[in-house]
């Protein structure tokens, strides 16, 4: 396989993205408590991915307003798929790291091996780790 082959296996659509629900749990679990909002913008040249800034509400943001229940199931489906998917990696991880979520003192520790090292599947070009 060309390199080319192996890069593009590193990405997801930002449609994927959100259809598969890592948008609505990136937003959830994470962007809304600090006061953020990750949103996809749709342009005439496709999805472009957004944060949209609401840091001076001290209790930051959520979902709200009214949903019909084909809205609701879509949303329920999307948190058991990346739930589902969280529950299949974590004992992965925990068997093979030691950790679900990486520790921040790997983020600044020497001599911690990368992915690309452990399993050689390499990694994207441009991946600054």
């Amino acid at each position: 396989m060309g390199t080319l082959g192996r890069i593009l296996k590193f990405y997801m659509d930002e449609s994927e993205l959100s259809d598969q629900g890592f948008v609505l749990e990136a937003n959830r679990q994470f962007f809304h408590p600090l006061g953020l909002y990750l949103v996809l913008q749709i342009t005439e040249d496709g999805y472009r991915l957004r944060v949209l800034d609401y840091r001076e509400r001290p209790a930051g943001v959520r979902f709200e307003g009214e949903r019909d229940a084909d809205e609701c199931a879509d949303r329920r489906g999307k948190v058991a798929n990346v739930g589902a998917l969280w529950e299949e990696r974590a004992e992965r991880r925990l068997e093979r790291y030691g950790y679900i979520v990486q520790p921040s003192e790997e983020l600044y520790s020497p001599g911690v091996k990368r992915e690309s090292e452990e399993d050689g599947l390499g990694k994207p070009e441009f991946f600054d780790a």
